[in-house]
Parts: C-alpha cells; structure tokens; sequence
C-alpha cells in the first residue's frame, strides 16, 4: 500500500512539473513572437501604401522626377542565405509631372524625398497616409545632403528648455508637443 501511495504521489508530482515546464514554454514562445523574425514575416506578409504630393515649400508647385523611398530595417535573409536582423527594406517612386507618387511597400517607418537642386526632405510613413511633401530649394552654402523636415532645416528642428534644473532637448519637428 506504501509503494501505490509513492508511485501515485511521484506521478502527480511528475505531471504538475510537466505542466509548469510547457506553461513556462509557451510564454516564452508567445513572448519571442513580438521580438523574433515572426514580427517582420507577418509585416511583410501585408502590403502598406504611402501616397501624397511633392511641392516647393516656397512656391506650392508641384515638383516631377523627386525620388521617394519608404525604408527600414528588420529581420531577413542576407545574400549567403543566412538570418540577419539588419536587414534593409526598401520601396521607390518618381514623382509625376503633377507631383503625384504612390510608394507599395512591405516594411518601412522612414520616408525619404531627393532632386538634384533640393534638400533630402525626411519624414515618417504612416500606412495609408496622403502627404504633402515640401522640398526646398538648396539655399546659397548649404550642403545638398541636408536634410528638412516639414520645410524646415534640420538644424531648425533642435529645440532645448530648462525645467527644474534640466536642460531637456527634442527635435520639434518629428516631437512637436514637447
């Protein structure tokens, strides 16, 4: 009678840790989803659409030939077939004679504006947005490559207060409610 009460207390004890070791595994499992290449698969599983208007920010006409990209990195296979997290997205459009671009892409959060003559206007994609993208005119001693955001200079952007003894500083324009 001795040896049925150990056997069966040593089964239910050996099913309760079976129990907590799976529970312990799945929570794992269902965490990993959110952190691992599953979240960029299901990303790229669903096509998003960016689509909107280029104009001069000082003249409000539309601008032909910008080059728009949506980009961004995640989880993908790099050329020797290997698992890679910094893998780089991308999707381009040419803006028309009116301005127009529509951008399909798969994984992205950074939108990019180029054209010879015009600063690189960047923002950020919002899936499904119609956007007005100002571009200016590179003015006299400014480097081609700098960069707006909302026709504004990025050098602009960069705003610092003091609060209670704190220096705090944003970028005012991609934060602005700060």
């Amino acid at each position: 009678m001795k040896n049925k009460i150990v056997i069966t207390v040593a089964i239910l004890l050996g099913v309760v840790l079976s129990l907590i070791v799976l529970l312990r595994l799945l929570t794992v499992a269902g965490l990993l989803i959110f952190i691992s290449p599953a979240s960029t698969l299901f990303s790229l599983a669903s096509e998003k659409n960016i689509s909107g208007t280029v104009v001069d920010c000082e003249t409000h006409q539309p601008i032909s030939d910008v080059e728009t990209t949506v980009h961004g990195n995640g989880w993908g296979w790099s050329e020797s077939g290997g698992l890679v997290w910094d893998k780089e997205y991308s999707a381009s459009d040419s803006s028309n004679e009116l301005g127009d671009f529509s951008i399909n892409y798969k994984l992205g959060t950074a939108f990019v504006a180029r054209k010879e003559g015009y600063l690189t206007a960047r923002s950020f994609v919002d899936d499904g947005a119609t956007v007005e993208v100002g571009m200016l005119k590179t003015p006299l001693g400014y480097d081609s490559s700098d960069s707006t955001y909302n026709c504004k200079l990025e050098s602009e952007c960069y705003k610092t207060r003091v609060e209670d003894g704190v220096e705090i500083s944003w970028n005012d324009c991609t934060n602005p409610q700060l």
